[in-house]
């Protein structure tokens, strides 16, 4: 169900593809471990369309992660957000796609599909467990 990188994804592997995103849903989390290294500070759901720079494909997705504001306000067009480096040597977590595709969200959804999802039990599974996510205890 859920993706967990102890020590970050910090490249976009090549991917300069320009991205247009929306928001689904956002969620601050109640204590973001301040002091901890524990960096996740939103948990979000979000739809995105891509277009390649090399050939103009586009392309769709929806992605629901645990992310760091501070990047979130950052970014710019591109990397996609899978890639955001959370924080020196901190964790990242997000949705898996085989998860999402299993209940209704193909590979390449369409924004309605991604909205329809966020009406399910298993997105409100999905999003209570991200959100009980805190730093372990040194």
């Amino acid at each position: 169900m859920l993706t967990l990188i102890p020590t970050t994804a910090t490249s976009p592997d090549g991917d300069m593809s320009l991205y247009e995103r929306e928001l689904l849903d956002r969620e601050e989390l109640p204590d973001p471990g301040a002091g901890t290294g524990f960096h996740p500070t939103s948990l979000i759901a979000e739809f995105w369309e891509s277009t390649s720079q090399e050939d103009g494909e586009k392309d769709s997705g929806f992605d629901i992660a645990l992310i760091d504001d501070q990047a979130l306000a950052q970014r710019n067009e591109n990397p996609d957000l899978n890639f955001f480096k959370v924080g020196e040597q901190s964790p990242m977590m997000w949705v898996e796609e085989d998860y999402l595709e299993d209940h209704g969200v193909p590979d390449d959804p369409a924004k309605q599909q991604a909205q329809q999802f966020l009406d399910t039990q298993e997105y409100a599974l999905v999003r209570e467990i991200l959100l009980s996510v805190q730093p372990a205890v040194a």
